[in-house]
């Protein structure tokens, strides 16, 4: 009788006892902080992963890492064609020059010719090369149009003076255009001062 009545004692107060702290009665062990604690931590994402179901590129857009595209210089108009650089009064082309203009091809062209056979030593070779070159990078310019209006009448009197072999007046012209004209004309002046020199000494 005694066994019986300690047994239901010891029953009554297991049922009064209190649940663990941070518990619910019958709640699987650890679910009460798993249920407080998740709400609290905030999901962590590595960098450049984006969340499940956002489009590509979404993430960075909204944080602002998208790169502004790089804007491109507009390319430099081409520079216009010059004259070839194995030009030669024998190989230039000349068809396109005015018919008024022709006299200066006829004259330089002899000019050159008269004083071929003159350069009789390599060091005179050379400067005929030269020469040859400058002279068809001028008429190189005539058919293309490229010589000045301001340039053409000093060019015609120069030739002109040439062909009579008026030595001293084709001198000062040439050291007339020297100061006025150097910057379009210094590549085939210097040319045609060293032909006049060469016909002069040659007789």
């Amino acid at each position: 009788m005694l066994i019986s009545a300690f047994c239901g004692s010891a029953a009554a107060k297991t049922r009064a006892a209190p649940a663990p702290a941070g518990g619910m009665p019958g709640a699987a062990p650890g679910a009460m902080g798993m249920g407080m604690g998740a709400a609290a931590a905030p999901m962590s994402q590595k960098p450049g992963a984006t969340m499940p179901g956002a489009a590509p590129g979404a993430m960075g857009m909204g944080m602002g890492a998208a790169a502004a595209p790089m804007s491109q210089k507009p390319a430099a108009p081409a520079p216009p064609p010059g004259p070839p650089a194995n030009i030669s009064i024998a190989t230039v082309d000349t068809s396109k020059v005015p018919g008024d203009q022709r006299a200066a091809i006829t004259s330089l062209s002899n000019l050159f010719n008269s004083c071929v056979p003159l350069a009789n030593n390599p060091a005179k070779k050379r400067e005929m090369d030269d020469n040859t070159k400058k002279i068809g990078q001028l008429f190189w310019r005539l058919n293309a149009g490229d010589v000045s209006e301001g340039v053409v009448p000093k060019l015609l009197q120069l030739c002109a003076a040439i062909d009579a072999a008026d030595w001293h007046t084709a001198n000062h012209i040439q050291v007339q255009m020297t100061t006025t004209d150097w910057e379009e004309c210094g590549f085939w002046l210097s040319a045609v001062k060293r032909l006049i020199k060469m016909r002069q000494l040659g007789g």
